[in-house]
């Protein structure tokens, strides 16, 4: 795996259609043929759940454009935000 996009997106998070909901829970987000592992899911339950709902739109394809218009921000603010969940994933996963 090259990035935590890969490896989010090779999990099979399911499909994100109507409406989001900020309190995902990792654990419902185990659709794959494989199950996510253990240390993904505690890096994805560490994530704030805006982090964490911004990160699964993104790995499901959602660009910057239609995460900001989904959720009321800016796309720009949706590019910080991303990049500070990568930050903590990448942290969390290398410890």
């Amino acid at each position: 795996m090259d990035s935590i996009d890969d490896y989010v997106s090779s999990v099979g998070i399911p499909s994100m259609s109507g409406s989001m909901t900020a309190a995902m829970d990792p654990a419902t987000l185990i659709d794959g043929p494989e199950p996510m592992s253990e240390k993904m899911t505690r890096a994805l339950s560490a994530l704030s759940p805006d982090l964490r709902q911004v990160l699964i739109m993104r790995a499901d394809g959602y660009s910057y454009q239609e995460i900001a218009e989904d959720l009321g921000l800016d796309w720009q603010i949706i590019k910080s935000m991303l990049e500070k969940a990568k930050r903590a994933m990448r942290h969390s996963l290398s410890v």
